[in-house]
């Protein structure tokens, strides 16, 4: 697909990026997000779900409307050999990658949030060895804590320690790594702009809390 022609210079023009968590809070938004920015978009799944599967293809329908055409990928983002083989095929057929937004959901099951942190540590350290060196080379990794209980703030506080654990794990001058923390009740619109802001400014912080504070 070529891409469709727009007024001015899109912030992220040439760049190539992968939004991992299909059926997620925030892939959808994320990677049209980036779409609209001028990224081609390729979209990859948390785990080998088919309902996954079928709205990453949604996803990258809505991509492909504004002209931005990229890949589905269906694999387990906790498995390190299927991170890497994900990202070679990206980098095969999409281009080479500059940008990877972890949006993936905790789930319903027991170990769901295990799970979700287990993706985000395999594939930001996968990205962050593949795109250091290339221009603008950026991880971005959601944490949705609109779950974040009322009396005390438990939830909120375990968000918060585990975005400073990642960044300590991910820690590579090459690589600029952030965490974004959405907190209870923000609307999609702060959410979208928070990530653009990421994806092209400068970062200035490993963890950024959106929303309410």
């Amino acid at each position: 697909m070529t891409e469709r022609s727009l007024p001015g210079r899109l912030p992220l023009a040439g760049r190539n990026a992968l939004v991992v968590g299909a059926g997620g809070p925030y892939a959808r938004l994320a990677a049209i997000a980036l779409a609209e920015a001028g990224a081609r978009v390729s979209i990859a799944t948390a785990a080998e779900v088919a309902a996954q599967e079928t709205e990453a293809n949604s996803i990258l329908n809505e991509c492909w409307t504004l002209g931005r055409d990229g890949i589905v990928l269906r694999l387990d983002a906790a498995d390190p050999a299927a991170v890497e083989a994900a990202l070679d095929r990206v980098d095969r057929e999409a281009g080479p990658l500059h940008l990877l937004v972890h949006a993936a959901p905790a789930g319903e099951e027991p170990d769901g949030t295990l799970a979700a942190a287990t993706s985000a540590f395999v594939c930001i350290a996968a990205a962050r060895r593949r795109i250091a060196g290339r221009a603008d080379a950026r991880v971005l990794y959601l944490i949705d804590a609109q779950g974040t209980a009322d009396a005390g703030g438990a939830d909120r506080e375990a968000a918060l320690d585990f975005a400073g654990a990642l960044s300590e794990q991910t820690d590579d001058e090459a690589v600029a790594v952030q965490a974004l923390l959405v907190t209870r009740g923000t609307a999609p619109m702060v959410v979208r702009d928070a990530l653009l802001t990421a994806s092209t400014a400068d970062i200035a912080a490993p963890i950024v809390l959106v929303g309410a504070p």
